[in-house]
């Protein structure tokens, strides 16, 4: 198979701390609350309460981006809602302090046309910022964006606001391995039958099943050629892949502004070697270190490397 071109970007966000923040465990979730709350307040013409009913909702940037709209993919059945086109990318897990002066980095994957909206994108990071960060409204400030699939180009900086032009694609090669290792760094959180897979318990199937679903929805809404159209027997023969997981369940809970309470949501962590017949995965095992895998993907859950292709 030739190499494969596809509209997607890893940008990487650098702020300047202006008073004391104070970041969660894990910071995915406050991230994007900040992000789709000022994304909102910029986008908005109706100021309706609910984007639901809004006759604007099919070209608005707000939902195009941050709640896209249902429709019929070919390929994939039984789903329930089309997966974002970005990734917000946390620092580091770990409660700590940051102090005035420190630089907070965090990056964000765009995938196909919202690439397109990038300025508006980081005009709404800009007011996110410095409208505050976490319960205390911690003020922050953009200095730049980077792309960091070309040697961290320089994108976008305060002082010169306007997008440099850059590369826009990411280009990947179907390998023939025999094994691959997944470094996961933040928790990847699978379901099985509606139950949560816990390490003890994981297989390669749980793996394959949302990742070749996720690569697969992806190719669609960007009119992609595609890659894997019999995802179901792709699922089916990772029952003959072998499994050698060196998984962590690690937990942490978020605050839903909808519910009104604290939401559990674990996932593994940790290495996971997987070999055999894994040539026909290769493609969406490289790409899934951009898309991620599992639940909540879009604040920067389920994201790995491949550290190790034999």
């Amino acid at each position: 198979m030739n190499n494969l071109v596809y509209p997607i970007v890893r940008y990487q966000f650098e702020a300047n701390i202006e008073t004391v923040l104070t970041l969660p465990f894990y910071s995915g979730s406050m991230l994007r609350g900040a992000f789709g709350h000022a994304l909102r307040q910029i986008s908005c013409v109706t100021k309706m309460k609910e984007c639901k009913a809004c006759l604007l909702k099919q070209a608005c940037p707000y939902t195009v981006v941050f709640e896209p709209s249902m429709r019929k993919l070919p390929y994939i059945q039984n789903y329930t809602q089309l997966p974002a086109q970005y990734v917000i990318e946390p620092p580091i897990s770990g409660q700590r302090v940051m102090e005035p002066g420190e630089k907070l980095r965090f990056s964000m994957v765009l995938v196909g046309e919202i690439i397109k909206q990038l300025p508006l994108i980081i005009l709404a990071w800009q007011h996110a910022l410095v409208r505050g960060l976490g319960t205390e409204k911690s003020k922050v400030s953009l200095l730049n964006v980077r792309n960091m699939d070309d040697n961290m180009a320089l994108v976008w900086t305060k002082d010169e606001p306007f997008i440099k032009p850059h590369l826009q694609t990411l280009t990947l090669k179907p390998d023939n391995e025999y094994s691959v290792t997944l470094d996961i760094t933040t928790p990847m959180r699978f379901q099985r039958k509606s139950k949560l897979v816990k390490p003890d318990d994981i297989n390669p199937m749980d793996l394959m099943a949302p990742l070749l679903r996720r690569l697969n929805m992806i190719e669609q809404i960007c009119h992609l050629p595609i890659t894997h159209t019999d995802i179901r027997c792709l699922v089916e023969q990772a029952r003959t892949l072998n499994s050698k997981p060196n998984l962590n369940w690690t937990d942490w809970q978020r605050y839903s502004q909808r519910q009104h309470q604290k939401i559990a949501l674990g996932g593994v962590t940790g290495q996971w070697t997987i070999s055999g017949d894994i040539a026909q995965y290769s493609l969406a095992l490289k790409l899934g270190q951009w898309l991620h895998i599992g639940k909540n993907t879009t604040f920067g859950m389920g994201r790995y490397t491949l550290n190790r292709i034999n």
